[in-house]
């Protein structure tokens, strides 16, 4: 599922989390595009380079490329939609179980936590331009 060319140019909105973007937003290549870079110590510290080529070259495309929020690009790095959307729930399984300050949040109703799954800002939009 891909958001159109007339979505993507005029949305001004980050389509997984659906905010506004600002600028310094990222395209992301919706089918995840990897690419490779080798490992190499950098002043004492463990650094990636880029070697320009990636695993799934067809991926970089126009129609792939979609506009985000720079968290939610940045999160998502090389994962599927499917796996995004499991990252994110298992996230918040984590914070429910493993933080106190969200546990608090939570306690005094300051965030609420449904059993819905993820559903990102793209396919809200899809789902109401077919009704």
């Amino acid at each position: 599922m891909a958001l159109s060319k007339k979505q993507r140019e005029y949305s001004g909105k980050c389509t997984y989390c659906g905010t506004d973007l600002q600028k310094g937003w990222h395209a992301d290549h919706m089918k995840p595009l990897h690419r490779l870079c080798e490992f190499k110590v950098v002043d004492g510290k463990l650094t990636s380079i880029d070697v320009g080529k990636s695993k799934n070259p067809q991926n970089d495309t126009f129609e792939n490329m979609t506009p985000s929020c720079p968290s939610c690009n940045i999160y998502k790095s090389t994962s599927t939609i499917e796996d995004f959307r499991k990252r994110i729930a298992a996230r918040i399984k984590s914070l429910r179980e493993n933080s106190t300050c969200f546990k608090f949040a939570e306690r005094y109703n300051q965030v609420e936590v449904t059993d819905e799954p993820v559903a990102f800002w793209f396919e809200q939009i899809i789902i109401n331009e077919s009704k």
